[in-house]
């Protein structure tokens, strides 16, 4: 195992998870844009107009994606490979540690 390529592979899928959450700004623009236009609509024929009310212009509303329920669930997919392939790359660091360690041991012992 190249520890160092599989961290490198940790990292990307944790940016990658990250971006999941990427957009907010642009859906809050987006509903301020709805909210805008709800205001308007009702300054406009006086609180009382046919067709869409307040409730239709919240239901238009876009989620943000941490509230998106797929993409919730990719995250904590994600999230928990990720956890795998950090105990993976943890024992086998830890493994060439006590090997390592091993080595020391055995050198110091043929030196004596």
């Amino acid at each position: 195992m190249n520890i160092a390529a599989e961290w490198a592979k940790y990292y990307a899928l944790s940016g990658h998870r990250q971006s999941l959450l990427d957009g907010d700004w642009e859906i809050n623009g987006i509903n301020q844009g709805l909210d805008g236009m709800d205001a308007l609509l009702r300054e406009a024929v006086k609180g009382n107009y046919y067709g869409v009310t307040s409730g239709d212009f919240y239901q238009m509303r876009e989620k943000s994606p941490a509230a998106d329920f797929r993409i919730s669930n990719a995250r904590s997919y994600v999230k928990n490979e990720m956890d795998a392939i950090k105990r993976d790359i943890e024992e086998e660091e830890e493994r060439r540690r006590q090997e390592r360690e091993r080595e020391r041991e055995r050198a110091s012992l043929t030196l004596v």
